[in-house]
């Protein structure tokens, strides 16, 4: 197993760059303050990129609500 510790990725954008980097699906582990941001692009990025995802903090809520929105 590795851990690969990216907490500089504090908006989806960065979020975007880092999966970017893997060739592979990876388990996302997300969340944090809200900063007023939009999750909604972390949708397809998800269903792209990600094997699972684990949300904590503020946001949960509403990072699950952008992604679930994702068909």
């Amino acid at each position: 197993v590795k851990y690969y510790n990216s907490s500089i990725d504090s908006t989806p954008v960065r979020t975007k760059a880092c999966l970017h980097a893997f060739k592979q699906k990876v388990i996302v582990i997300c969340g944090g303050y809200d900063k007023q941001l939009s999750f909604e692009p972390l949708g397809p990025l998800f269903f792209d990129h990600a094997q699972g995802v684990i949300l904590c903090g503020a946001t949960t809520q509403k990072i699950k609500d952008a992604i679930t929105q994702y068909p």
